[in-house]
């Protein structure tokens, strides 16, 4: 049938028009919704729907409905449009993320909170302290080489004349110093002097170093006759020291002999062999090494105990005074000297007698009568006795215990004399303590008189005649220099035991000059003590010598003047003219320098014994100008006879002239 085409659209029912209004709902749970209508959730805004297709032509009324007429075409996508509000999140599947947006700047920060009350600090044991770092630290740059410095020492130098006729060491006055050592070392000590004979006979010159008062290297010199000078020398290096502050001195004694000795000058030096210092060098700059990880605390210690060393239980130390020290007295700590000893020893012993004593016959000393003392160091001991021995054939039956506390007692039994002169008793005290036995010895040296002095009788003495002689002498020694005054008709005598050596027949000098004497007898001579023996009797030649020293030597010792002056005499000459010259001196030294005026018909004349020699004479720097000599005897004032070379000047008037004789 041919007409005009209607289409027929279908009228929706309810449950199509629901389905289109939530298809056209822009919302997420929308089945049908695209990302476009999910608002900023999915982007850009939706575009403009399209144009709808031609409605269908309505079939006719009552018919069946048409067919849906097919969708019209979409239209094209509308820009994007401004965001609107966030949609509903769809269900559907999410779409891709979107490119992330920059980051927003932060925020200011907020203020601080305050700060909450801190808690109790927990109680717990320190740990051990850690191990010191084994790491060391670089080395320092070297410092500068230290300035060499000198050794320790002390100089003295004594140019004044000092003088000993004593038989002990003694002081050289002004001859000491002090030296500090820093460390235990040696000191060296060195001693240089010149000596003399001062006066008298020649003697023997004894010189020792001491040190902190203990004496070293004695050592002897012979000094000939006045004034001849002598050089010595001594040295003396000490074991090492501990360090401190040392006393040392020279000393010096007579060791033989009569006469006086002197020291010219002396020098001292002392030198300390340690080590020279120089000054301390700059510290090395160099980094510390790291320090060592800490360890744990360590136990406490127990609670503290004395607070000075006389509190300690073994220490016994109320009163230390400086530089002393801590020694260990074999029970107890007490402060000491630092060389000080606790090893028991003797301090001291005595038997309360004289050390020389005159001999005799007999019984010496009753029991009783001896009383012996006795000190100790770190005592008392355990024992002690005295025991006799002799080399004069004395003894005692037993010897003699001592008690408590051991430091006297007297004699038990009696003593008898030696049975010769020169002979010794000698006590010794043996002290124990534990495993120590000390002894120390007392000795006793029994003698005989030397005698000497003045007498009328020119011979015959007996006992009584000899111990009549106002001088004694309790020795062996019968050489020296003894006093003695002869008046007028009185002689010089000298008496001493037979069995010693006979004085030089040229051994006397009396008034400073040679003396002779005569060997006139033996006399046997009785002492005081009861001793006798037989003693050689001397005798002046001359009687009336005065008031002088007599001088007696068992070798020749004969010395005499020697004369110079001015005479008129030609030759010829005699004792007189010797004599009477203005000048002399008593001398053994042919040579000397001497000056005389002599005016017109004077000569020179010189004088002096034929023993000394010739002589050469020396006048205004020329050899002679003198005679040969006559010999003529001269007799001195104690008789002693001998002849001299008498020499003249060649010419006289020769006015102020210095004169050398050689």
């Amino acid at each position: 049938m041919n007409g005009p085409i209607v289409r027929v659209q279908q009228i929706p029912d309810a449950d199509e028009k629901k389905a289109m209004v939530a298809a056209n709902a822009p919302s997420a749970l929308n089945p049908f919704a695209t990302m476009a209508d999910v608002g900023s959730g999915g982007g850009g805004g939706k575009g403009d729907t399209g144009a709808q297709g031609d409605t269908g032509v309505q079939g006719p009324s009552g018919g069946p409905k048409g067919d849906t007429g097919s969708a019209g075409e979409k239209g094209d996508t509308g820009s994007t449009g401004s965001a609107g509000p966030a949609g509903d999140t769809g269900v559907g599947q999410a779409g891709d993320t979107g490119a992330q947006g920059q980051a927003g700047s932060q925020g200011d920060t907020g203020v601080q909170g305050v700060a909450g009350v801190q808690g109790d600090t927990g109680v717990g044991v320190q740990g051990d302290t850690g191990a010191a770092s084994t790491v060391k630290g670089d080395t320092g740059e070297t410092g500068p080489s230290a300035v060499a410095g000198k050794l320790p020492s002390v100089y003295v130098e004594v140019t004044s004349a000092r003088l000993t006729s004593s038989p002990v060491l003694e002081d050289i006055q002004d001859c000491v110093g002090t030296i500090t050592i820093d460390e235990p070392v040696e000191i060296a000590v060195f001693l240089n002097a010149d000596v003399y004979l001062a006066g008298g006979i020649p003697s023997t010159l004894a010189v020792a170093l001491s040190i902190d008062g203990i004496d070293h290297d004695e050592s002897w010199v012979e000094v000939g006759t006045t004034p001849t000078y002598s050089s010595m020398s001594l040295a003396h290096r000490s074991d090492a020291l501990p360090a401190g502050t040392y006393t040392i001195k020279g000393r010096f004694r007579r060791a033989a002999g009569t006469g006086t000795l002197g020291l010219r000058r002396s020098d001292l030096l002392i030198i300390a062999m340690q080590g020279a210092k120089g000054e301390k060098g700059d510290t090395g700059a160099g980094s510390q090494g790291d320090t060592g990880v800490a360890g744990a605390k360590g136990d406490t210690g127990s609670g503290g105990g004395a607070t000075t060393l006389d509190g300690l239980t073994d220490v016994v130390a109320p009163t230390p005074v400086r530089d002393q020290v801590l020694k260990f007295n074999g029970t107890e700590w007490v402060p000491a000297a630092y060389n000080a000893t606790f090893q028991f020893s003797l301090a001291g012993f005595s038997d309360n007698q004289a050390d020389t004593q005159l001999i005799g016959s007999g019984l010496w000393k009753a029991a009783g009568d001896i009383g012996f003392t006795a000190s100790y160091n770190n005592g008392p001991p355990d024992t002690a006795n005295v025991a006799l021995s002799s080399d004069g054939g004395v003894a005692w039956i037993s010897s003699l215990a001592l008690t408590t506390p051991f430091t006297s007692g007297v004699s038990a039994e009696g003593t008898n004399y030696p049975n010769a002169k020169d002979r010794y008793v000698r006590f010794t005290l043996t002290a124990t303590q534990g495993a120590d036995s000390p002894t120390a010895t007392a000795t006793v040296t029994f003698r005989n008189n030397i005698k000497y002095g003045s007498s009328v009788k020119a011979s015959g003495w007996d006992s009584a005649d000899i111990n009549a002689l106002l001088g004694t002498l309790l020795s062996n020694n019968q050489t020296g220099s003894f006093a003695v005054n002869a008046a007028a008709g009185e002689y010089v005598l000298f008496a001493f035991p037979s069995s010693y050596t006979s004085i030089n027949a040229a051994g006397f000098l009396f008034n400073s000059v040679a003396c002779p004497f005569e060997v006139l007898a033996t006399v046997s001579v009785t002492n005081s003590a009861g001793y006798t023996e037989n003693y050689k009797v001397y005798r002046s030649t001359l009687a009336a010598l005065g008031n002088s020293t007599l001088v007696a030597s068992t070798s020749v010792n004969t010395i005499n003047r020697i004369y110079w002056g001015i005479t008129t005499k030609t030759g010829t000459f005699l004792e007189a003219d010797v004599e009477g010259l203005a000048n002399s001196a008593v001398s053994n030294t042919k040579g000397r320098t001497f000056s005389l005026t002599p005016g017109a018909g004077e000569y020179v004349l010189y004088a002096l014994p034929v023993r000394l020699g010739t002589v050469v004479f020396w006048v205004g720097g020329f050899e002679g100008g003198f005679q040969p000599s006559e010999t003529v005897s001269i007799t001195n004032v104690n008789g002693h006879v001998e002849d001299y070379y008498v020499y003249r000047s060649t010419n006289s008037g020769l006015g102020a002239t210095a004169v050398t004789v050689v």
